[in-house]
């Protein structure tokens, strides 16, 4: 589980009075900072990139998700499913990047806050080898329009499904 402790480490501390500015290449690695007052004042969106081989903790995400001006928090979480085939049944798949998967989250992200009004997201991709039932990626939203929310993650998760710099590579075990 990573906390919110991780993605803060020193020297630098969140304290609400940044934005994320979108790029977190790996895990533990430093977010990049834009103070508050270099943004627009209209369309200040709180942005979160995230890939990681570590378990997505939901409780975190929520704690992480800015609510103060939105009226809709929506959460999608895309599961890995057991599925059976000739070769067997699902054991994992296996997730690897295979170019720069960070400027493809802040491409997704860019879309997303030019097309609706939101307050804060969060786009996470997991990497490495995950087990039926693991979370494979996340979209957090929050917005003052329940619509916007939901067309935004709506969009959101197809862009996640269909990035070019993830690989993805079943493995089976036999029944």
């Amino acid at each position: 589980m990573i906390s919110p402790a991780g993605f803060f480490s020193p020297p630098f501390r969140y304290d609400g009075r940044y934005r994320l500015a979108a790029r977190i290449a790996i895990a533990n690695a430093s977010p990049a900072v834009i103070p508050e007052k270099t943004l627009p004042r209209k369309r200040r969106i709180r942005i979160m990139l995230m890939i990681s081989s570590d378990p997505i903790d939901p409780a975190t995400v929520y704690d992480l998700i800015a609510k103060n001006h939105a009226g809709s928090v929506l959460f999608h979480y895309a599961v890995v499913k057991e599925q059976n085939s000739r070769s067997g049944v699902t054991s994992c798949i296996e997730y690897e990047t295979v170019g720069d998967t960070s400027d493809e989250l802040e491409e997704i992200a860019a879309e997303l806050k030019l097309k609706w009004a939101i307050e804060d997201l969060i786009l996470w991709r997991r990497i490495g080898c995950l087990k039926v039932g693991d979370i494979i990626s996340l979209i957090a939203v929050s917005s003052p329009s329940s619509e916007d929310a939901f067309a935004s993650c709506k969009h959101g998760i197809a862009k996640l499904k269909k990035m070019k710099s993830i690989r993805k590579s079943e493995k089976f075990s036999t029944p």
